[in-house]
């Protein structure tokens, strides 16, 4: 889980390495959902400022609509979703440090 999380902390997140140290996991996928949504708000300015007015200028009607333009979020699913397997995953790892109000 460390070497996941920490390309993501300490290059996209920006935090030093104390920082990271310091965090819980939750804290770090909360800044992880915010990074996600910040990413999210600047690609919909693109495309609402850019993209859609060049498309319509040079496709007209046939130009993609803002819907098809930020499908992709719908497909990857909502923020802070986590599959089945991974809660089973972290469930039984938080259970065993002592975790004894972990839901299942």
């Amino acid at each position: 889980m460390i070497a996941e999380l920490e390309p993501i902390a300490l290059g996209e997140l920006g935090l030093t390495p104390e920082q990271f140290g310091a965090y819980t996991v939750g804290e770090i996928d909360a800044m992880v959902d915010g990074y996600i949504r910040r990413q999210e708000r600047l690609e919909d300015l693109f495309i609402v400022n850019c993209a859609l007015p060049i498309y319509r200028c040079y496709l007209g009607k046939k130009a993609p609509s803002y819907q098809k333009l930020t499908a992709h979020r719908t497909k990857r699913g909502k923020v802070g979703e986590i599959d089945e397997e991974t809660q089973n995953y972290w469930r039984k790892i938080l259970k065993g440090a002592g975790g004894k109000n972990v839901p299942t």
